[in-house]
């Protein structure tokens, strides 16, 4: 242009380059953000699998909600537990706390005097779901005497009995057999009475 003249300043490149450094994420990891970086829904991706406490773990890393992944190893707890789970259907299934206490013989159960509450002669029904064990104490009051403790079920795989016979009068025998879920049992005696009649439920 006439009568003008054009003349450059000079631009300090190292300065911009240290300040675009001082700003910017690294490669090389020798700068770290200063505050939370919004990714605006996008991802990190190609990351390796974390290895220390701070790392990202990748997804393939982790036990995804939806099931997709599956363990590796033996996961330890911390003693914390795993809570909200539904009640077993498989047999590969945890059982839930509701379900160990429903079905485990022995969990939640004692022994309790049944004595005022039972009758040789008459057939009872274990409506519980678990089993039950039955212990009956006898005297036999002639010669001879001799009871049998008999357990019955709709399914007949529970079934059995536990007697003797052939007890002398004042001689005292002990009838005891475990009973199923929903099994009947029933004590039957000849020349003898009960003395006392306990069960573990």
């Amino acid at each position: 242009m006439a009568g003008f003249t054009i003349t450059a300043a000079p631009v300090n490149i190292g300065s911009i380059d240290a300040e675009i450094a001082s700003r910017a994420i690294l490669r090389d990891g020798t700068n770290t953000p200063t505050a939370n970086l919004p990714m605006a829904g996008l991802k990190h991706t190609g990351a390796a699998n974390g290895s220390a406490a701070t790392d990202y773990s990748t997804v393939g890393q982790v036990i995804l909600r939806d099931g997709s992944n599956t363990p590796t190893n033996l996961l330890q707890m911390g003693g914390f537990r795993h809570r909200g789970a539904s009640d077993a259907t498989d047999p590969t299934d945890y059982l839930t706390k509701n379900q160990y206490d429903t079905f485990t013989f022995a969990r939640m159960q004692d022994w309790t005097d049944q004595t005022a509450n039972r009758v040789a002669g008459t057939t009872y029904t274990n409506a519980q779901s678990k089993d039950i064990m039955v212990s009956v104490a006898v005297l036999a009051s002639a010669s001879p005497a001799g009871g049998i403790l008999t357990v019955t079920d709709n399914s007949q795989a529970n079934n059995f009995n536990v007697s003797t016979f052939n007890m002398s009068s004042g001689e005292f025998i002990s009838l005891q057999g475990i009973v199923a879920g929903g099994a009947n049992y029933t004590v039957t005696l000849v020349n003898a009475v009960v003395t006392a009649w306990y069960e573990f439920r």
